[in-house]
């Protein structure tokens, strides 16, 4: 019995083991289960949530959108509809300017035909003994502006006559004050003197020595006799001119030389003359032929053809001037370095005169020194 008990005692301890082992298994798979049902809902919930968010974001996206078109849209009728607004304001304005500037015109209107009606009933009436005195007082006033006219061109004429004739009076003896619009005032003659002797004046030279066999003296002093002919008469021949412009003047107005008005016309007679001068040439130059010395010889005319008539030229350049520019050969035994300058030879006396010495008028100053042999 004893033994039986504790044999069934045995029995039962290992029936108990073997459940709590088979119930310890049990229970891990379950737990196994249930972590692993647990882990596939988790992931579920996850899958559904994610799913959820991604809904609403779209949801909310789709709403707001057609939010903002709902206000666009009320934010444009607003617009229209104030703009509409301000239009029917604006067209009740004009409407009322058009009406108050209807009523003006009419009120002007009716002023204008008040007046007309008014010039009707008093009209101006103009007698025949007014519309003469309208005729003359509109002549007089033709006759006055016209005199005004002419009194304004005399005006004007006296004004240039007396600049002319202050200027005239300025220049008048004063060779100082050199006229610059004439092209042949005296330093440009001097100028023209001055190549006169560096050109032609060589060649004439050269000629006379080489085709003629003259000796440079001879040659040198028939160059010199002939440009102091020319100058001499065509100083001549000027002074001549002016004397019977002069007289001529006096006679055909009855005035004395002294008057101004004599002066005035002989000082513009002169200025003419001098830019003028080559009209007078040809006759000028017939009376220096018919004038120069025999000594000089025919051949030396046809030699120094070009020279002489350079040397016509600028000599009546120099005699039309007022006063007239002068040259001048004349020396002592002293070399004057102050009037002449060496030619070949220097010294303390002169040998002979090789070019003259130029003067802006007789004892005035020296414009261009002459050319001396010194010994």
């Amino acid at each position: 019995m004893g033994n039986t008990s504790r044999t069934m005692t045995n029995i039962d301890d290992v029936e108990q083991e073997d459940l709590i082992g088979k119930t310890e298994e049990e229970t891990d798979g379950i737990q196994r289960y249930s972590k692993y049902e647990a882990d596939s809902s988790y992931n579920r919930m996850q899958e559904q949530s994610s799913f959820c968010w991604k809904c609403l974001l779209c949801l909310c996206g789709c709403r707001y959108k057609r939010h903002s078109e709902i206000n666009r849209k009320r934010d444009s009728n607003s617009c229209k509809s104030s703009l509409e607004t301000q239009n029917d304001r604006t067209i009740d304005r004009q409407e009322e300017i058009i009406a108050q500037l209807r009523l003006q015109n009419s009120a002007l209107e009716q002023e204008v035909e008040e007046l007309k009606n008014e010039n009707q009933r008093h009209p101006i009436r103009i007698t025949s003994g007014q519309e003469e005195m309208i005729a003359q007082l509109h002549s007089k006033i033709s006759s006055l502006e016209h005199q005004c006219e002419e009194v304004k061109k005399e005006k004007q004429s006296l004004l240039i006559r007396l600049s002319q004739i202050s200027s005239m009076q300025l220049m008048e003896g004063n060779p100082n004050i050199a006229d610059l619009s004439d092209p042949n005032r005296p330093d440009k003659v001097a100028e023209q003197f001055s190549e006169l002797y560096d050109n032609l004046w060589t060649e004439s030279f050269q000629v006379l020595c080489e085709r003629r066999g003259q000796q440079e003296e001879k040659a040198i002093n028939v160059l010199l006799k002939l440009i102091m002919a020319v100058y001499e008469t065509c100083r001549s021949y000027a002074d001549n001119q002016n004397r019977k412009i002069i007289k001529s003047m006096c006679m055909f107005t009855g005035m004395e030389v002294g008057d101004s008005i004599i002066r005035e016309s002989m000082h513009n007679l002169l200025n003419f003359r001098a830019k003028h001068f080559s009209s007078s040439m040809a006759d000028v130059g017939k009376v220096i032929e018919e004038s120069l010395p025999d000594e000089i010889g025919s051949n030396v005319y046809i030699d120094c053809q070009d020279y002489l008539a350079e040397c016509t030229k600028v000599c009546w350049l120099m005699c039309i001037k007022s006063p007239p520019m002068y040259i001048s050969a004349a020396t002592t035994d002293k070399f004057d370095h102050n009037l002449y300058t060496s030619y070949t030879k220097s010294g303390t006396r002169v040998s002979y005169v090789v070019w003259p010495t130029l003067f802006q008028y007789e004892n005035g100053p020296i414009m261009k020194k002459g050319v001396a042999q010194g010994i």
